[in-house]
């Protein structure tokens, strides 16, 4: 077969007709004009493209960030100059600053791994840093960030060449536009990261392998461009796979052995560095690749990316890959050859764990090209020749525009253009640390590890390596030397912290500030408290602080003695903890609002969550009233729980929320998730939008590891439900979406907290949790009252109803005003599955919600919330007495939405 361009003097020569296969043919070439006519042309076509190039790059460069920032462009970057000065290892610096031993197990930074006893290796392949290196040597380092945007262009024209040389300019064209707007193109074109060098090495390779004439120049370049990929990204050793098995299908010995000849002294080299940094060739500095798991979780993800191209390509991705595999312009081999390099990476990245955004799909740019010829070659079939050629020619550029659009409106709709802003918080971070620390300081950190080191001189060690003893007896050390200890952390670094058993760095700790947007925060740590706050987990005595044992509660010593009823309150400002209760001789009776009674059995032990604010506060007294004595309460995070009698399954969240409010409030709801048992649990939410049958509903599953702890931060901007509703209720139960789990072994705690993100006395970091409400707790047929409302002056109350209910729900409120005995009545039906809020108004004193019906039952839950109009806080309230109706069964569930398929991958 023969190849689809013409001798390599003339690489992008036009000819001036084509056969079926795309082949060229001189024959209309004469010597009357034609050949200098054609020259022309070619001339013409260089110089647009030329333009097409330095045009697409200056757009790259304009968004494209020239900072090293997050794990990725921090670590290309830095290699990249540790490359320019001869070297891979370093040493570190970092506690021998205060007359420790280095130990670069605890203070390597991201993208680095210790090596030896005191330096660093890189963790990324050099083959991209290492072209940034050569840039660095001759321009200076700014001319790093020169690279990616350089390649990205690259690759579109060679994108361009490929399909031009098989399709004809048309198909070149519409190959280059359908790759250059891709959101994942654009994302990593922005970034110094290795996706698009990966993908210009694997379009270089396609190109040489189809584009060029068979020859020694052809086969030379094929075998540096697939073996400098592999520098690059190693798993473009697949490409390699996919040209091996095409030359020898097709016979092509002599090919094959030069170019073999000419890659294998790239895999030689690969092999070397990785023998010398890692202590194998076949090792990278990844250490063991998240491959493999259950066969359904490989489909999932690779179902995933497909979607992830549908979305990508303005909704119609995957048909028009499925129609460009059936007709098409390229010979069927050749279809096969590109269907084939796009399957070998779906196949890898299928099984690659790492999945949890949509950005994901950067990974799958090598083998984009491909997918551009192939689905170029499509829609160049529909304007080939016949009737009515000018209208389909026309629908065909109609449809690429339209294509084009729909992918440039999906990268808004990402905030791509955004990238360059969002990695400025980087050096901002360094020099607001540089700015605040007082030497000699150790600076901990994780996702900042490393861009405070390359934009300051401060010595920086990772608070999330080593084991909690480890850490803490390094810091103390260091403190003890005169070392002064600071905490650069992310929002979301703060559940890390927490759950890892590292809370005790920030006992003491002062908050010098935050950087935003991002909210990096920078505490000062406390030398005197890191030692003593630091415990084993099940050496404590008793209580923590901020909780508070009051009404019949005595203790003497060791000895604790209960006589009536006893509470147990966490402060309004504390996190969510867990109270162990251990009954004595005598059974014990736990009350909380809005649940029924619960015991303890005379000798047993259960783990009771205990959450601040008036909702979260346990009563405890003994079972008939009578004095009795009981070992010590103990307090533990949530993550400690070890009984489990008192969990459920499934559980309510009733209120969850991004909504404005009055006065310029934003009220927002943080939902905790916690895995007790021993062994992974999948758990599954399902939003309720307020004000609508939500029969048809939401999906988002997660699976949690044993003991892990997890904190949705802002719960109605997770993707999966983002598009829907800005208020409503959330099921949240363990299992998949349509088959739940409800043995034992599925049991975990969800608690969560509204609260109005912008108060001048609230944070995100503050707010009263709520339980989350199995379906026991739920009101059917019956009532609930809400006595004794808090609240004076201008406080707004309102009542908020969801229902765990295949049907509509008819609803009664009554109120009772503080000013008189006035009040009023609201009567409201609650769609199925549904949600919805009344505001009561102000002076509410007491509240009465009455499920009206229908007669079949169901699951229903009230609450109220009170908004102190001064400050903006607000406290959430469950019932204090329920009446419940008693519907039968296990609650029903929502069908998944079906246009869940469709939504922000």
């Amino acid at each position: 077969m023969r190849p689809c361009a013409l001798p390599p003097a003339a690489p992008f020569l036009v000819v001036l007709r084509y056969r079926p296969n795309g082949g060229a043919s001189l024959e209309a070439l004469s010597t009357n004009g034609h050949i200098e006519r054609a020259r022309r042309s070619v001339g013409r076509e260089v110089l647009v493209l030329a333009l097409v190039f330095f045009a697409y790059l200056g757009m790259v460069r304009h968004f494209s960030s020239d900072v090293p920032g997050g794990s990725d462009s921090w670590g290309y970057v830095s290699e990249a100059m540790r490359l320019s000065h001869g070297r891979f290892y370093e040493r570190e610096h970092v506690l021998s600053r205060f007359g420790l031993p280095e130990d670069p197990s605890l203070t390597h930074p991201l993208a680095y791994i210790e090596k030896g006893p005191e330096e660093t290796v890189p963790t990324y392949p050099f083959g991209y840093p290492l072209l940034m290196a050569f840039a660095i040597k001759l321009l200076g380092l700014q001319a790093a960030f020169w690279v990616t945007p350089i390649l990205a262009a690259g690759v579109v024209l060679l994108t361009y060449w490929l399909g031009r040389a098989c399709l004809g300019r048309a198909g070149g064209t519409v190959a280059a536009v359908l790759l250059g707007v891709l959101p994942n193109f654009f994302f990593g074109a922005f970034q110094p990261w290795s996706d698009l060098p990966a993908a210009f090495f694997s379009a270089l390779s396609l190109v040489a392998l189809l584009a060029m004439p068979a020859g020694l120049p052809a086969d030379l370049t094929l075998g540096a461009a697939l073996g400098f990929g592999v520098w690059v990204r190693p798993n473009l050793g697949l490409l390699i796979g996919v040209v091996c098995l095409w030359l020898v299908w097709r016979r092509e010995w002599r090919r094959l052995f030069r170019v073999a000849v000419a890659v294998v002294p790239f895999l030689l080299v690969e092999a070397l560095v990785n023998w010398h940094l890692f202590g194998a060739p076949w090792r990278s500095g990844y250490g063991e690749l998240p491959l493999g798991g259950p066969v359904a979780e490989i489909l999932a993800r690779g179902g995933r990316h497909l979607l992830r191209l549908n979305v990508q390509q303005a909704g119609v991705g995957l048909v028009l890959f499925a129609l460009a595999l059936l007709w098409n312009r390229l010979t069927t081999a050749r279809r096969f050859l590109l269907t084939g390099v796009f399957a070998v990476f779906l196949g890898f990245f299928a099984a690659y764990r790492i999945d949890d955004a949509w950005w994901y799909f950067r990974f799958l740019m090598p083998a984009m090209p491909a997918v551009a010829v192939l689905e170029a070659g499509f829609l160049v079939h529909l304007a080939g020749p016949g009737r009515l050629r000018r209208l389909r020619t026309a629908a065909v550029a109609l449809a690429t525009c339209a294509l084009a659009l729909g992918s440039h409106r999906y990268a808004e709709r990402k905030r791509v253009f955004s990238a360059k802003e969002g990695e400025q918080k980087y050096p901002r971070v360094a020099a607001f640390v540089a700015d605040q620390v007082e030497q000699p300081a150790l600076v901990l950190a994780m996702q900042h590890s490393g861009s405070i080191r390359f934009y300051t001189d401060l010595p920086t060690a990772r608070y999330d390596l080593g084991t909690p003893e480890k850490l803490a007896d390094v810091v103390t050390r260091v403190a003890r030397a005169g070392g002064n200890l600071y905490l650069v952390v992310e929002e979301w670094e703060i559940d890390d912290i927490v759950n890892r058993g590292r809370s005790f760095l920030l006992a003491g700790a002062d908050l010098l500030g935050d950087v935003k947007p991002g909210h990096v925060a920078v505490y000062r740590l406390n030398p005197a408290n890191l030692a003593g706050s630091f415990a084993p987990e099940g050496s404590g005595s008793g209580a923590a602080a901020g909780v508070a044992f009051d009404g019949g509660w005595l203790t003497t010593g060791g000895q604790w003695r209960l006589h009536g009823t006893g509470m147990v309150r966490l402060s309004p400002d504390a996190e969510p903890e867990v109270a162990r209760l251990c009954a004595g001789g005598d059974a014990l009776v736990l009350e909380r609002r809005g649940f029924p009674a619960a015991s303890v059995a005379a000798g047993a032990c259960t783990d009771v969550p205990l959450l601040p604010g008036p909702a979260g506060r346990l009563a405890v007294s003994p079972l008939g009233g009578k004095a009795t004595t009981l070992p010590p309460v103990r307090v533990s995070p949530v993550g400690a729980i070890q009984f489990q009698d008192q969990l459920s399954t499934a559980y309510m969240v009733p209120q969850v929320a991004h909504l404005q409010g009055m006065r310029g409030s934003l009220w927002k709801t943080d939902v905790l998730i916690v895995n007790p048992q021993p062994h992974p649990l999948q758990v599954t939410g399902r939003f309720l939008p307020s004000g609508r049958d939500n029969r048809d509903a939401p999906a988002a599953t997660t699976v949690l590891a044993a003991g892990a702890v997890l904190t949705l931060r802002d719960v109605v901007r997770v993707p999966e439900f983002a598009w829907l509703g800005n208020s409503g209720a959330l099921l949240v139960y363990a299992g998949e979406p349509a088959t739940p789990c409800a043995t034992a072994e599925c049991r975990f705690l969800v608690c969560s907290r509204t609260y109005n993100s912008v108060s001048g006395q609230e944070s995100q970091g503050a707010g009263e949790w709520l339980p989350g409400l199995p379906p026991e707790a739920s009101v059917a047929g019956g009532h609930a009252s809400f006595r004794d409302v808090p609240g004076s002056g201008e406080a707004r109350t309102s009542v908020g109803v969801a229902s765990w209910t295949g049907h509509a729900v008819h609803v009664r409120v009554s109120y009772k005003s503080t000013n008189d005995d006035r009040g009023g009545v609201q009567e409201v039906t609650v769609p199925a599955f549904g949600h919805v809020r009344l505001g009561l108004g102000t002076h509410v004193e007491q509240i009465e919600v009455e499920v009206l019906g229908p007669p079949g039952g169901g699951w229903v839950f009230p609450y109220a919330s009170v908004v102190d109009a001064e400050s903006g806080r607000a406290i959430h309230l469950l019932p204090d007495g329920v009446t419940p109706g008693g519907a039968g069964g296990p609650p029903p569930l929502p069908k998944v939405l079906s246009s869940e398929l469709r939504r922000d991958l």
